[in-house]
């Protein structure tokens, strides 16, 4: 079991499972938090020394940015992913305000006093041009050594490697329209952490309590949340 670690998304998301992580928070390698959900009053309720994630956001809630017109629909509130993905590929995205958001959740994180160990993001955003290179951008203006990389995912399940090449050719897609260039995007070529696997992809039939490996794994999941196909990790808990 020493090989398999545990990687929390969503923090913020909902009461029920903030306060879930905050109770079994010694289990998880990292906590991954939804900025413009989470307030600093709940980050504080983690300990200082574990490892933040910040899941960069662009689909869901209200953004942290003020004055933006290409990111969020009339009501101002963010586009869902399937309709902010097609605006991006056909160029109706002004990649100017994916930075700034992007700059003002980093900032808004910071705020709380704690570092960030990771960028990610939610529903796999930065895995597509030119939310990929926008990471990668503010990673190095920030000094943040890590990012989700998609360059090893490691898939048990049919489930899985069937989600994760949708993924790979939807990457494929946004960096063709985005640079005319059929290549994978920057998050699907620099180096991760070992490799990660994503519970919400796999199937019922492996039981990861259980799994017998010496590679070194990153479940990532998203604790008292239905958005995991396979809960076998409560076992880990």
């Amino acid at each position: 079991m020493n090989s398999i670690r545990l990687s929390a998304d969503d923090f913020g998301y909902d009461h029920k499972s903030v306060e879930f992580i905050v109770s079994k928070v010694k289990k998880f390698s990292i906590v991954s938090v939804l900025i413009n959900f989470a307030d600093s009053k709940t980050i504080n309720k983690l300990p200082k020394d574990v490892d933040f994630g910040l899941h960069l956001n662009y689909i869901e809630g209200k953004p942290v940015s003020k004055g933006l017109k290409t990111l969020v629909d009339e009501n101002g509130h963010f586009y869902p992913s399937p309709v902010l993905f097609l605006k991006a590929i056909l160029g109706r995205i002004d990649v100017k305000e994916i930075e700034k958001e992007t700059e003002q959740q980093i900032k808004k994180f910071l705020k709380s006093g704690r570092a960030i160990f990771e960028l990610n993001s939610h529903q796999h955003l930065h895995a597509f041009y030119p939310f990929s290179e926008v990471t990668i951008k503010m990673a190095k203006k920030y000094s943040i050594k890590h990012i989700r990389s998609y360059k090893k995912v490691r898939r048990f399940t049919l489930k899985a490697k069937l989600g994760y090449l949708t993924l790979k050719l939807l990457a494929i897609i946004s960096n063709f329209f985005g640079r005319r260039k059929i290549a994978l995007p920057l998050t699907w070529v620099i180096d991760g952490e070992g490799s990660d696997v994503y519970l919400s992809w796999e199937g019922k039939s492996v039981d990861f309590s259980d799994l017998k490996i010496r590679e070194r794994l990153t479940l990532v999941v998203h604790p008292n949340l239905p958005f995991d196909s396979n809960t076998s990790f409560y076992k880990i808990l």
